[in-house]
């Protein structure tokens, strides 16, 4: 009687224990009314899309008519799933192996925040703490969905689009832009009308990221005496980079745009790509020493 006794309570404390996911943080969210929402988030190399292991939960009630957040992955927005998975705390999966000397996931789904406010601005806001490491360093949060995969990115957008999360602590966004994601749409306001939720992605990169201006790190100090040349671009079955007045030992690395490492080595002076079996398109070259200060970043089309 006493093992069965033992075994009736073992087996409910197994199923709802929680896992802490390998990254967590929380977003907190207010209208101009001081109403309130928390979104839990963060990140795990055994995250997948849809993680109760951590936590997330699917909400189906309908939404707050005045105020209320929810998040989601970004792979169910862009698949147009319906209904879209919703949940208070959201854990990404990644992608590729881990950085070789500080471990971060190279390639991090992103995460969407929807967001149903009446009463603007809305203000957001995190613990800075939190990204303020190498992993972490180059996380964005935005309100756009525009191209975000080379330093350029943002050129010419306002300051209102984006914060970098490792260097600001607060995001006030005065009402609803044009280049929010007003795409999705509910019809549970006053009268039975479709109204949009404003949307902001959170993507995460760590330092020196070539897809994030927030964790590129400055290069004019220590290689402002570095000439790269990479060509031909476009480039057919080879790329070759060169590097002048340097004697240093540096890396270099491609991406394609999804963010995975398609190759990389060690070189000095010079060195040649052979790109005869890639894919055609747009990737990425970023040139390292070997502290991991970005040297060069630039894009190259494969034709």
């Amino acid at each position: 009687m006493k093992k069965l006794m033992l075994f009736l309570i073992l087996i409910p404390l197994s199923i709802t224990a929680q896992q802490t996911a390998q990254f967590e943080s929380k977003v907190f969210f207010e209208d101009a009314k001081g109403h309130r929402d928390t979104i839990i988030i963060g990140y795990d190399t055994t995250a997948t899309d849809f993680n109760p292991q951590f936590g997330e939960k699917n909400i189906t009630e309908s939404w707050d008519s005045i105020f209320e957040v929810r998040a989601t992955h970004q792979e169910d927005y862009v698949k147009n799933k319906n209904p879209l998975f919703f949940s208070k705390k959201i854990i990404a999966n990644t992608e590729g192996p881990a950085h070789p000397k500080y471990f971060c996931p190279p390639a991090i789904s992103s995460i969407l925040f929807f967001t149903y406010t009446k009463y603007f601005p809305l203000k957001v806001t995190w613990e800075i703490q939190d990204h303020a490491n190498f992993c972490n360093f180059g996380n964005v949060i935005i309100n756009n969905l525009g191209p975000r995969f080379f330093p350029d990115w943002y050129k010419g957008m306002p300051k209102d689009v984006y914060r970098c999360m490792s260097q600001d602590s607060v995001f006030t966004i005065p009402k609803k832009l044009e280049y929010n994601y007003n795409l999705y749409f509910k019809d549970t306001l006053e009268n039975g009308k479709k109204d949009s939720i404003m949307g902001l992605m959170l993507y995460f990169a760590y330092k020196g990221a070539f897809f994030s201006n927030c964790g590129i790190v400055s290069i004019d100090d220590a290689f402002s005496s570095f000439f790269v040349n990479i060509y031909p671009n476009p480039a057919h079955d080879i790329l070759n980079v060169s590097v002048a007045e340097s004697d240093e030992q540096l890396q270099i690395e491609c991406f394609d745009l999804q963010g995975r490492t398609i190759y990389r080595c060690d070189f000095q002076h010079f060195t040649q790509v052979n790109t005869a079996d890639w894919h055609r398109g747009l990737y990425a070259i970023v040139i390292r020493d070997t502290r991991g200060r970005l040297v060069k970043s630039d894009k190259v089309i494969i034709e």
